[in-house]
């Protein structure tokens, strides 16, 4: 089964040179071990790992094949070494979408996870399932099916790869173009070489050249880089004869390539890295340095290795030991740490020998290293994991240390609306934030709450629970997601529609793709393109976009051609695109990027704030979140600097106020700056009817915008 294991020869290289390199570190880290078949047929060692990319998989991505002794393959959930479904094929692959393809007597086929046969082995070759359709070959040629086996698409083509943003790359006479799910062409077959659409755009090649193209096949940057990255705060990285440098998404060379790659190997050169907080890591001599979106030298290359920025400060390496600087290249920490995770919520994970730990920004150990791996902070919690008995074991801490949750669960979430999602073996349930468990552990996957609802998935079907546990509609979704305006999108049968919070029918299932309602309306799509629906399924706006959004204040963000611009309910283009990026107006205003910085315009395109600032949020109640460098302050429509640049973080004005964090410390400030509630608190959530939920010394309390303790009330 080649073609399911078929990647582009650097990410195949790339992979072999992780699995050499981890090897070593693999024993003793918690790391599970298990070996999968590459696309040669021979056995690798994979390791997975808790990261923050493996926690939000669902959870078939912990089944995987094992090969037993008698030649035969099953399935294990590597959380728990557990054989799931014995060993009985020739051969199997991972779960996609629900189903795993396995090959019995030649010809393949596809299971559910309790291995039971769906569709019956009949295929010489299989591709995973993606965006509802799989890939099959028979008689060498490759079409499409459904989750039911029908055949959707005609076998004819030569090589394919699976549907993604609506569309599938394939191959006919050695041309790559692009079918849409009904197998129309959207773009004929003329490429040599073609990646997946990401964001509206995919990189190709014609004659060894890469280039980037919009989903008409209109060329966005010319084919003439012997390699393309992924955009990352409106650039993309470029090769031209072994040298990195940057466009933007008109095409433009904004950096020239004059760069190295960031590691000897694989040979064809380790990579370049993406623009964080406008700064990108680059490799001069064999040292780590920092570039600006210009691609001026900020920070001389002088480091061993470099993280990117993160809260102001990037962990750098010096002889074999980590340390972080500033963006003037100061020295904040020294480097004297085995390892070094990015700063997050003021404090950031630190190694010392086999341990972790945490340090603020002075350096100061604020927790002593004792954990076999920690997580960062999130609302003034992270996880930690330890080793009991021999068996690995997450807990929860506050920024002192203290165990606000014992080490018992297998795995655990952030908390979102007071609950928060944990795991023991195979089953899902909630805690509360003192550790009291919820809903029981009962769930094959859970996710977080919505709303008051939370969608819960039990023997393969979605349905929807409450905060005491309660299921209150009943599992029957092929896939569900959270509730927004009282509705919630629902698949049956590989559509899409909405469901009431009484599981009625709202809107019946008849899209490829929707997103949840704002003001009224939805993005909904059918085969590759989107539109706009209102809450009775009439197409407001016909489907002709490429990429998601939402109306805020009567319009909505569109993207044409790699810039930004604005649409109204009637589809018309009020404010053509032309930005790097944008956000969602809110008071007449929108923050939109020009060449890196951001301004704000009003409805009608006109600047009313020139692009100055690092990074701005929404305007709320008058005032703006804006950032220059690594401090925060507020301005007010006409742009003046209302409250000075003073916070390491700042929220939105709620009810007059807003919460800021300063030296690792929440307070609360008025529309002028002044302390209506000095910085002492570890957290603080969102006023609501004049209350707000503060942390201290480990204690939850109520307090009015006095900073007075309320007692005996709920706050949320």
């Amino acid at each position: 089964m080649n073609n399911l294991y078929h990647s582009k020869p650097k990410g195949v290289i790339s992979l072999i040179l992780i699995i050499g390199i981890v090897a070593v570190l693999a024993v003793g880290t918690g790391i599970v071990i298990y070996t999968v078949q590459n696309k040669e047929g021979g056995l690798l060692n994979i390791f997975s790992t808790n990261n923050k990319t493996q926690e939000n998989q669902q959870e078939e991505w912990y089944f995987h094949p094992f090969k037993s002794s008698d030649g035969k393959w099953g399935y294990k959930d590597v959380r728990v070494n557990k054989i799931v479904i014995e060993p009985q094929y020739d051969e199997a692959t991972e779960f996609y979408e629900g189903l795993g393809a396995v090959r019995i007597k030649g010809k393949w086929g596809f299971i559910d996870k309790t291995g039971k046969i769906l569709i019956e082995p009949q295929y010489d070759d299989v591709r995973n399932f993606h965006e509802g359709l799989a890939a099959v070959r028979i008689n060498g040629k490759w079409g499409f099916i459904d989750k039911k086996g029908g055949l959707v698409i005609e076998p004819q083509y030569y090589e394919v790869e699976d549907f993604h943003e609506g569309l599938a790359a394939v191959s006919v006479n050695d041309k790559w173009g692009f079918i849409d799910k009904t197998g129309k062409w959207i773009i004929k077959p003329k490429y040599d070489e073609i990646e997946d659409f990401k964001e509206g755009v995919a990189r190709v090649t014609i004659r060894g050249g890469w280039g980037l193209v919009d989903k008409t096949g209109t060329w966005i940057a010319e084919p003439k880089y012997d390699e393309v990255e992924d955009f990352h705060e409106g650039l993309a990285a470029v090769r031209i004869n072994g040298k990195w440098g940057y466009i933007d998404k008109t095409g433009k060379m904004v950096i020239e390539p004059q760069f190295g790659p960031l590691y000897d190997s694989p040979p064809e050169g380790g990579g370049v890295a993406d623009f964080y907080e406008g700064l990108a890591r680059v490799r001069v001599n064999g040292k780590f340095g920092f570039i600006d979106k210009k691609g001026k030298i900020v920070i001389e290359p002088q480091y061993d290795e470099a993280g990117d920025f993160h809260e102001g400060l990037a962990a750098v390496k010096i002889n074999g030991k980590w340390g972080f600087i500033d963006k003037t290249d100061k020295i904040v920490i020294e480097s004297k740490y085995d390892e070094a995770k990015d700063f997050q919520e003021g404090l950031a994970a630190v190694r010392i020998n086999d341990k972790w730990g945490y340090i603020d920004k002075t350096e100061k150990i604020v927790i002593e290293p004792q954990y076999d791996w920690a997580k960062d902070f999130h609302e003034g919690l992270a996880y930690v994991q330890v080793n009991i008995n021999g068996k690995w074991r997450w807990g929860l801490i506050d920024k002192t240390g203290k165990w606000i949750i014992g080490p018992k669960y297998d795995e655990v979430e952030d908390f979102k609306e007071g609950l928060a999602r944990v795991r023991i073996k195979n089953k899902w349930g909630f805690i509360d934030k003192t550790g009291k468990i919820v809903v029981e552990l009962q769930y094959d996957w859970v996710e977080d709450f919505h709303e008051g609802l939370a969608a819960v998935r039990i023997n393969g079907n979605w349905g929807y629970i409450d905060k005491t546990g309660k299921i209150v509609i009943e599992p029957k979704y092929e896939d569900a997601k959270d509730f927004h305006e009282g509705l919630a999108a629902v698949s049956v049968n590989d559509k899409w529609g909405f469901i009431d919070k009484t599981g009625k029918w709202f809107i019946e299932p008849k899209y490829d793709w929707i997103r949840n309602f704002y003001e009224g309306v939805a993005f909904a799509g059918i085969s590759d393109k989107y539109g706009f629906i209102d809450k009775t399924g009439k197409w407001i706006i016909e489907p002709q976009y490429g990429g998601p959004t939402h109306f805020s204040e009567g319009l909505a963000t569109v993207i044409i051609n790699g810039k930004w611009g604005f649409i109204d309910k009637t589809g018309k283009i009020l404010i053509e695109p032309q930005y790097d990026d944008v956000r969602n107006f809110h008071e007449g205003l929108a923050a939109v990027s020009v060449n890196g910085k951001w301004g704000f315009i009003d409805k009608t395109d006109k600047i009313v704030i020139e692009s100055k600032y690092d990074e701005a949020k929404d305007f709320q109640e008058g005032l703006a979140a804006v950032r220059i460098n690594d401090k925060w302050g507020y301005i007010d429509k006409t742009g003046k600097i209302v409250i000075e640049f003073q916070y390491d973080s700042v929220r939105d004005f709620e009810e007059g106020a807003a919460i800021v964090r300063i030296n690792d410390k929440y307070g609360v400030i008025d529309k002028t700056g002044k302390w209506i509630i000095e910085p002492k608190y570890d957290y603080v959530e969102y006023f609501y009817r004049g209350l707000a939920k503060v942390k201290v010394n480990n204690e939850f309390y109520c307090i009015n915008k006095k900073g007075e303790i309320i007692e005996g009330v709920r706050c949320f």
